[in-house]
């Protein structure tokens, strides 16, 4: 599981997701034929939104799949959520669907394990081809909540399958949002230009690429804060991360592509002739760090790479050089992993401008 950082907004509104920034609940819980289902980022008229495509192939005979934002992540109510929602009243997004009259389940709440969620409700919805904003009153209240968020497609309804649109995802109290625009009229994508020789996987509060999202194992607790900003290495944030803090024996965490891709979709193509991933590194513990390895799916990372670091107080910067093959298809961009023989309290790591060259 792990956690992203809060975004900077009013305290009566919570983000979720907005041109690629989520709040704390991350998309990790996967539901019913889940290989039918795929999320991504998708970037159109500059700005960064949600791409929901649902194919009906039925890999459990179920005839659905879903995903829900939890927090932690992967917390199927096996530990505590979180009480930031506790003053918002209601869920508003924006949808359309790829051609219009796609039917789908919103969902928040519905996690009933050790921990519950306070707040429930599922609501059906035929959208539109065009951008409409969506409101959901959940029953009960907010004070504690592990799923803020999801999505569930059934064959039923959708029996060619579909594709659909989300953004500008936030919980909002009575007095609702003060600003606020159709998502087809944002304008560009507020990320600082790359030099021609240089891809970025993280920098200053942005995670690029690659999403943050491969907790290992299911069962560990890996918290992340991608806006930390005391003493980032450059810029105004920098990315926190703890692990280890639980009854894990070892933890770790995939940058990968799309969203929680094990190998099912195909990765990305764009780093081809890239060298090496570089990136600054501060905090405590023994931990290794690398990139590709993801082999056990349909499709495979075309190359790999693995550093082993004794972390610093100071920022350090580091290398992980392609050790075999190259970097024409990539899912994994970037991990790292440590176990609990080494660091009996836990690791806590900082990182910045994670980039390859």
């Amino acid at each position: 599981m792990f956690l992203l950082a809060v975004s900077s907004v009013r305290a009566d509104e919570v983000l979720i997701f907005d041109d690629n920034q989520y709040g704390i609940f991350t998309p990790s819980g996967m539901m019913g034929d889940d290989g039918d289902l795929q999320m991504k980022t998708l970037k159109i008229n500059g700005k960064r939104l949600l791409n929901v495509t649902y194919v009906p192939q039925g890999i459990y005979g179920l005839g659905w799949a879903g995903i829900v934002f939890q927090y932690p992540a992967n917390n199927w109510g096996q530990f505590k959520g979180t009480s930031l929602l506790q003053e918002m009243n209601k869920l508003t997004f924006w949808a359309k669907g790829k051609k219009g009259g796609e039917k789908i389940t919103f969902i928040i709440g519905g996690m009933d394990q050790d921990y519950s969620d306070s707040g429930n409700i599922e609501r059906e919805i035929r959208l539109n081809e065009k951008w409409k904003k969506y409101s959901i009153v959940p029953k009960g209240n907010l004070k504690h909540m592990i799923a803020s968020f999801g999505v569930a497609v059934n064959a039923l309804d959708n029996p060619e399958g579909c594709s659909f649109y989300l953004d500008q995802i936030y919980y909002e109290d009575s007095k609702g949002r003060k600003t606020e625009e159709i998502p087809r009229d944002f304008g560009s994508f507020a990320v600082k230009k790359e030099p021609g020789d240089v891809k970025y996987i993280y920098r200053d509060n942005i995670c690029l690429r690659f999403s943050p999202c491969g907790v290992m194992p299911k069962t560990a607790l890996v918290n992340i804060d991608t806006k930390f900003s005391d003493n980032p290495y450059a810029g105004k944030t920098c990315m926190k991360i703890t692990a280890l803090e639980d009854k894990s024996e070892w933890a770790g965490l995939y940058f990968l592509y799309p969203l929680n891709n094990w190998g099912d979709f195909k990765g990305r193509k764009d780093l081809k002739g890239m060298r090496k991933l570089v990136f600054w590194a501060r905090g405590s513990g023994k931990v290794a760090f690398g990139i590709g390895g993801v082999n056990k799916g349909k499709y495979k990372d075309s190359g790999n790479g693995e550093i082993e670091v004794e972390l610093s107080d100071d920022w350090v910067k580091y290398e992980i050089r392609v050790r075999k093959g190259n970097l024409s298809h990539m899912i994994g961009g970037y991990y790292f992993s440590a176990k609990k023989e080494g660091n009996p309290q836990g690791i806590e790591l900082f990182l910045d401008e994670i980039r390859y060259e």
